[in-house]
């Protein structure tokens, strides 16, 4: 009989249900179940919160204070997680709000309402409500710092928010002052600096921080209010710049304070500084810092022979070229060690160009510069006087003035001969070049002035132009009154030329960079407004609007009346002058809403709109308006793009803050995306603006990412596009040696070698010379004390010769190919050397770690300011990105920042 069931799936777990839920109860059983200690301790809370309840108003009393006791116990620190007490007090939060609501003794109600506001810290509260500062105005109100750092914290921003609302209202705020003066106490003798300085911002009183300086915090304190003013609007940053030179001044921290009233653009308190000082070495310290920013004081004091020198950078030739010899670079070079010709043949057929010999001519002066010689053009056999003709040989001649940049007595004697020259572009090239060579030096008996006084009013137009250059050159950033009384009468003389006046306002532009001076803006601005369309066309209408804007370098707000006023201007230039003036006067602020203005005009569509024409004119009519208007439109913006002034705005804005930096580089990149789309034969491209951003925001600092990126540019389809970007290589890599960049323009002359590449080829023999420019101990780089200060004179060189490129070829391949002299204002070296209070070097040297900065502001304990370093003796050279502190046993150095010419002093036998 067979058998016909079938077997019945039966599902059986693989663990006992059961068990797993006794397990569950189990864990939540271990959960509840409280240690002894935690037992004791809530057992404590409620007994005591219940007796504070109690009907004896003494024994509720002391229930209330041993409450208070054992809430400090356990928080009187920092941290971590909510204390036993304080988290089972939490609890009955809302018994003990019914107790002092309901108590009559007014003492026992005011301990009450302490123990609410501490406790109040730990509940979260509707928007609005501030119970922990409600309580604790009405309970005891000096007793803040027994309830330690967390309290404290919280308290802070309780008084912030209720600070600002009763502001906005209109209220008093008189009753939050005791509050405030206890926390700020306590955080800066606790070592909470950067919460103190939090809490005084919020409530606008930073000047409170004053009286709380000493000694161990004092630095501490001024570095992170220096941090913060980058981030606070006007005029909140210049009011914690102005409490930080307080704090410096009162510590006699005299060279820190210095830097700050160089970023405040105070001439006053730096003089001031001078006058307080007794120390003749940081005296001679602070003198030194201001040379290399080009603040020169007045030649009053005969007796301060040493401080005049320095101050005036009368010893600059000699520093520079004694650390050339100890280095081993004092060997000319020739253009053929630049270019590299003789390894490829194919490279030299061309020697015979006139822009071959002045790309010679540019590459030999920055490459020897600052070495009194070179082989092209002060050597015995120089040829150079009768192969170049016109401008070119103006600008030929000009190069001498870097050759002997600094050298304010053989250079002179050298340049002088070249003066009462017959030809008229050699006596022209040597004015500026007498200028160009005092650049940067403050001679106590003004040879440039007395050297160029007669040539500013000679016949010949190109003498002129090289007189007044070179005024505004030798007397860059000075302020001199002299130079106005000269330049001034040939800027409003309507008998010169256009380029005569433009050129002329600039040289008064660099003599008063960023003095917003009334008189001069005025006169400047009517000259303008005057000027006729077919002059306003002209390529050096650029000049004259960039000396406008250099006149508020840095000032931000103070261009307000000059930006109204350029709105009455010509089409022609107003969008122009608009964007330049506003650049300018936001330079290196990290503003944000005019970055973001920049690049709405970057992505505006400036296409003529097709309008209607009547039936009986026809479609031809209309179409030749249309053709008209764009050919108007792009005859406009040949030289002045308000596009690529724009793009160029963006890098000046963002310069000098290492975020912001980083952020404009990412962003410039895809205003090219702006030319793919709708654009016709009329409109405007900031294209070729790029490469030239990356190069003011990377002067001399030739990092790898802007590297490759300017090399990418370098092939891009756009001519003027391609030739910026190789001459922003240059000027990234600009006295580094970089092998990268050196190697990559290599290459670029091979791939530009032919006949109609000339433009190109030019570019990159001007390039390599900037790239090797000093015999790589220079730089271009307008960032002083470790990044954290612009030089308004040297930030104008690199503008000056900036906007010169966004028209190539009509300024640099033109007539006005001598403008490449204008970088010389941001010339500097970057040579690290060791000086005594006689200025003497040291001999042998001092030991010195070079390597990359830290940000130690707000760090907790005494930091490492250094990394990655690498001990070395000076003299020595640093990049833009490194910092040098002093590593010697012997020496100390009296400045806490070193850069450039630095004075130590010996340590005492103590230490």
């Amino acid at each position: 009989m067979s058998d016909n069931r079938k077997a019945v799936d039966v599902t059986v777990l693989s663990e006992d249900p059961k068990k797993k839920e006794n397990e569950k109860k189990a864990r939540e059983a271990e959960s509840l179940k409280m240690s002894e200690e935690d037992e004791r301790i809530k057992g404590q809370v409620e007994l005591l919160v219940t007796r504070v309840g109690d009907s004896n108003t003494e024994l509720a009393a002391v229930a209330v204070d041993q409450l208070i006791d054992l809430l400090r116990t356990h928080t009187s620190g920092s941290v971590a997680s909510v204390p036993k007490p304080l988290k089972y007090v939490r609890s009955m939060y809302g018994q003990l709000e019914r107790v002092q609501k309901e108590t009559t003794n007014p003492k026992l109600a005011v301990r009450l309402h302490d123990v609410l506001s501490f406790v109040a810290m730990t509940i979260e509260f509707p928007d609005g409500q501030r119970p922990a500062l409600e309580h604790k105005l009405l309970g005891t109100q000096d007793d803040l710092a027994h309830w330690g750092h967390e309290y404290l914290r919280f308290l802070a921003g309780c008084i912030s928010t209720e600070w600002k609302e009763r502001v906005s209202k209109g209220e008093s705020v008189v009753h939050l002052d005791g509050f405030i003066q206890q926390i700020v106490s306590y955080m800066v003798k606790h070592q909470d600096e950067p919460t103190a300085v939090d809490l005084l911002m919020e409530v606008e009183n930073i000047k409170a921080i004053i009286p709380f300086i000493d000694g161990h915090n004092h630095r501490r304190i001024a570095s992170y209010l220096a941090a913060a003013s980058k981030y606070l609007t006007r005029p909140m940053d210049t009011e914690a710049l102005r409490v930080v030179y307080d704090i410096y001044v009162k510590m006699e921290s005299y060279t820190e304070a210095l830097f700050v009233a160089l970023q405040l653009g105070d001439r006053a308190a730096v003089e001031n500084l001078f006058k307080m000082c007794e120390k003749s070495s940081v005296s001679l310290q602070m003198a030194l810092s201001c040379a290399r920013y080009r603040f020169f004081l007045p030649n009053d004091n005969e007796e301060q022979g040493i401080l005049s020198s320095a101050n005036g950078n009368m010893k600059l030739s000699e520093l520079y070229r004694h650390v050339a010899t100890e280095l081993d670079a004092m060997t000319p070079l020739t253009p053929e060690d630049i270019f590299k010709t003789g390894l490829d043949g194919k490279q030299s057929s061309s020697a015979s160009d006139s822009s071959f010999k002045l790309a010679c001519s540019f590459a030999s002066g920055l490459v020897n510069c600052g070495y009194g010689k070179d082989m092209y053009l002060t050597g015995e056999e120089a040829t150079w006087p009768s192969e170049q003709t016109d401008n070119r040989l103006f600008a030929t001649t000009s190069m001498l003035g870097l050759i002997h940049l600094w050298d304010h007595a053989d250079g002179l004697l050298e340049i002088e001969k070249y003066l009462h020259s017959d030809t008229v572009n050699i006596r022209a090239g040597a004015c500026l070049a007498t200028g160009i060579s005092l650049c940067g030096v403050s001679h106590p008996y003004d040879p440039a002035l007395g050297l160029l006084n007669d040539f500013v009013c000679a016949p010949h137009k190109e003498v002129r132009i090289g007189a007044i250059l070179g005024l505004g050159y030798a007397y860059a950033g000075s302020m001199r009154e002299e130079i106005r009384e000269l330049l001034v009468p040939i800027l409003i003389d309507g008998e010169q030329t256009m380029e005569v006046q433009c050129l002329t306002a600039l040289a008064l532009s660099m003599v008063f960079v960023g003095s917003t001076d009334e008189g001069m803006v005025e006169t400047i601005t009517h000259i303008l407004l005057e000027m006729p369309e077919k002059d306003l066309k002209e390529s050096a209408t650029c000049y004259i609007i960039l000396a406008l804007g250099c006149l508020f370098l840095g000032r931000q707000e103070a261009a307000d009346t000059l930006l109204d006023t350029l709105q009455t201007s010509s089409p022609i230039i107003r969008r122009y002058a608009e964007i330049v003036v506003r650049s300018c006067a936001y330079a290196a602020t990290g503003n944000v809403v005019v970055i973001q203005n920049f690049f709405h005009a970057i992505a505006e569509n400036d296409e003529p709109e097709d309008t209607e024409v009547p039936a009986a004119e026809g479609d031809g009519n209309g179409q030749q308006q249309k053709k008209n208007r764009q050919q108007q439109s792009t005859e406009n913006a040949a030289h002045l793009n308000y596009k690529a002034a724009a793009v160029l705005g963006i890098a000046l804005v963002a310069l000098g803050e290492d975020i912001g930096t980083e952020m404009a580089k990412r962003s410039i990149i895809h205003t090219l995306l702006v030319d793919t789309v709708s654009k016709g034969e009329a409109n405007i491209s900031g294209r070729h603006a790029i490469p030239l951003a990356y190069a003011l925001l990377s002067a001399s600092n030739p990092g790898m990412q802007v590297v490759e990126t300017l090399n990418r540019l370098s092939h891009d389809s756009d001519m003027l596009t391609a030739i910026n970007a190789i001459v922003a290589m240059g000027v990234v890599a600009a006295g580094s040696n970089n092998a990268r960049v050196v190697s990559k323009l290599r290459n670029l002359a091979l791939y530009y070698q032919k006949d109609r590449f000339a433009s190109y080829l030019f570019s990159v023999r001007l390039a390599q010379g900037f790239t090797m420019m000093g015999r790589g101990h220079l730089t271009l780089s307008p960032l002083l004390n470790d990044r954290s200060l612009v030089s308004p004179t040297a930030l104008m060189g690199l503008l000056v010769f900036l906007h010169s490129a966004l028209n190539f070829e009509e300024i640099i391949l033109g007539k006005y190919s001598y403008m490449v002299s204008s970088i010389a204002p941001s010339i500097n070296p970057r040579m690290v050397l060791a000086v005594d209070d006689q200025m003497e070097v040291v001999k042998d040297g001092v030991q010195v770690r070079v390597g990359l900065p830290v940000d130690t502001v707000a760090v907790a304990g005494k930091p490492k300011s250094i990394t990655g370093f690498q001990t070395q003796t000076t003299p020595t050279l640093i990049s833009v990105t490194d910092k040098v502190e002093v590593a010697s046993q012997k020496y100390r150095p009296v400045a806490s920042v070193v850069e450039g010419t630095f004075v130590v002093e010996e340590k005492p036998n103590m230490e």
